[in-house]
């Protein structure tokens, strides 16, 4: 059984969109129409609008060749006195269409179709520049709005273009253009046409002073003008020379940034109905302009989101994972940050010598260009740690290239420890805020007791030195600056750590599930170095 689609659920577009009687010639037409003149050859009109391999030509129609193509009644009233043909079975009509034909052929067919050919190259390079014009005119319509995203141009110009279209069809106009204000306000450009040459998009810009039409437009919306040919016309200064428009304010956020005019070619009462239609396209082109910058938009957001993205996985993979440093040893870290980035890191190893190194250090500046000072200084620290060093040489090396690596300033506090996986014994440095504490069984005490200035605030280093011994059951933690700024204090880290050696727990993992209740406002960076030997 056949299923019929009910007459009330489809939708009927109409024609194509289009003016209905009235068009200006653009001046690829204009040129056409001339070279018919002058040659008496036109174009075959059946040739695709692209440019022709070939120019194919046929002859222009004469008066007495549209006579012959005339109805047959019309034909035989034209020739009832016509004397009789000199050739047997002749029609005398044939022997005038061929005469007049050859007749108005002023140049021969070879010669004409070179002469279209080289036309037809230049009037298809004139075409494609309009295009490109067409659209960039649009892209800068938008920049009034926002940037729009290039991807969004072309389609963008079609939509603005098919608008124009349907709004004269609904309207009964003839043409319509589009005109955008510059950054001073002071001109008007045009920025698309429909039912005008393309090459208006390349006209000089029209003063806003003096344009009453569009002035009243931006104070009230609206200017509806019956008559422009009638005494008072050329007051309202209008672009194109019709004889009724309608000029509707382009606005954003309330704020106008041009004029839509849609010309007609007749006198005519305007009303509601006209007024209605120009400001629901003036709406939609707005609308239509804020949705392409809006798509550039959320391009450069995503762009940025994942370039963040891509600085962050980097910042992750180059922290070292926990694991054994050497028998008894076991070394662990952990970050978390506000931002999806850190300005802070956590590095570990074991030197040529067999002494293990530890470090931590974090950027006094906590926005992006701080990661970037953090990972200055790492690759600084790393670059270094092959040569025979103390802790207090490695720093004063890595401020050397901070100071000269840069006219900006780099300040970054960092900590350097050495320890001895024998005997415990280690050194420690320090320059700035890094709090550490060494926990075991018993109670906890500081690994250094003072601060002191950061590196890359002077090109001499003035830090903190000293020695420890870390013994067995014993846990070493460093920690940023970033836990006493949240509230959590060296009491807090120090019972959790002990409560955590003597239920024989995971040190940093207990510790975190303690802080884990302090909201996160600053940066936490952690790394802990437990010794834990069988005996």
């Amino acid at each position: 059984m056949t299923q019929t689609v009910p007459s009330y659920l489809k939708v009927h577009r109409g024609e194509a969109s289009s003016p209905s009687h009235f068009s200006l010639s653009s001046a690829s037409e204009q040129f056409w129409q001339a070279f018919s003149n002058a040659t008496g050859w036109r174009l075959d009109e059946q040739q695709p609008r692209k440019r022709p391999r070939a120019a194919k030509l046929k002859p222009v129609a004469t008066a007495t060749q549209q006579a012959a193509a005339l109805p047959v009644s019309s034909a035989q009233s034209a020739s009832i006195n016509a004397p009789p043909s000199p050739r047997s079975g002749a029609h005398p009509a044939a022997d005038s269409r061929d005469h007049d034909s050859n007749a108005t052929l002023r140049i021969d067919r070879q010669t004409a179709e070179s002469l279209a050919q080289q036309a037809a190259s230049l009037t298809h390079e004139i075409d494609r520049l309009q295009h490109v014009v067409r659209e960039q005119e649009v892209e800068l319509a938008a920049h009034a709005v926002r940037t729009i995203a290039p991807s969004k141009v072309h389609s963008t110009s079609e939509n603005v273009r098919d608008l124009l279209g349907d709004t004269l069809a609904a309207g009964s106009f003839d043409a319509a253009a589009l005109y955008m204000l510059d950054d001073e306000t002071q001109y008007l450009h045009t920025r698309a046409v429909f039912g005008l040459p393309s090459d208006r998009l390349g006209a000089q810009p029209r003063e806003l002073r003096g344009c009453r039409a569009d002035l009243e437009a931006m104070v009230q919306e609206v200017v509806l003008i019956d008559n422009l040919h009638d005494a008072a016309g050329h007051t309202w200064n209008a672009p194109e020379q019709f004889a009724s428009a309608v000029c509707v304010a382009i606005k954003k956020n309330d704020l106008p940034i041009g004029t839509l005019w849609l010309f007609g070619q007749q006198a005519r009462s305007l009303g509601s109905r006209e007024a209605t239609i120009g400001k629901l396209a003036a709406r939609q082109i707005a609308l239509e302009l804020a949705t392409a910058s809006h798509h550039r938009t959320q391009q450069t957001l995503k762009g940025s989101a994942d370039a963040t993205r891509d600085i962050a996985e980097w910042q992750y993979t180059g922290l070292p994972a926990g694991s054994h440093l050497a028998p008894g040893w076991k070394v662990d870290g952990m970050i978390e940050s506000t931002n999806d980035w850190a300005t802070g890191w956590h590095h570990w190893d074991v030197l040529p010598d067999g002494t293990l190194m530890l470090a931590m250090a974090q950027s006094l500046q906590a926005s992006a260009t701080g990661a970037m000072v953090a990972a200055s200084a790492k690759s600084a620290m790393i670059a270094h740690l092959g040569y025979r060093h103390t802790p207090s040489e490695i720093l004063q090396r890595i401020n050397d290239t901070l100071w000269q690596s840069s006219s900006a300033e780099q300040v970054v506090s960092m900590i350097y420890l050495r320890v001895s996986p024998e005997t415990g014994e280690g050194q420690v440095a320090l320059a700035g805020d890094i709090n550490s504490l060494i926990v075991g069984p018993y109670g906890y005490r500081p690994l250094v007791g003072q601060s002191s200035c950061p590196l890359g605030q002077s090109i001499d280093v003035d830090c903190v030195e000293s020695t420890f011994h870390l013994g067995n059951n014993e846990c070493l933690l460093t920690f940023s600056d970033g836990l006493p700024s949240d509230g959590i204090s060296q009491e807090t880290v120090g019972c959790a750590l002990r409560a955590a050696l003597l239920a024989k727990d995971n040190p940093l993992a207990s510790l975190r599930r303690k802080i884990a209740s302090f909201p996160l406002r600053n940066e936490r960076g952690l790394m802990s170095l437990t010794r834990k030997t069988d005996r």
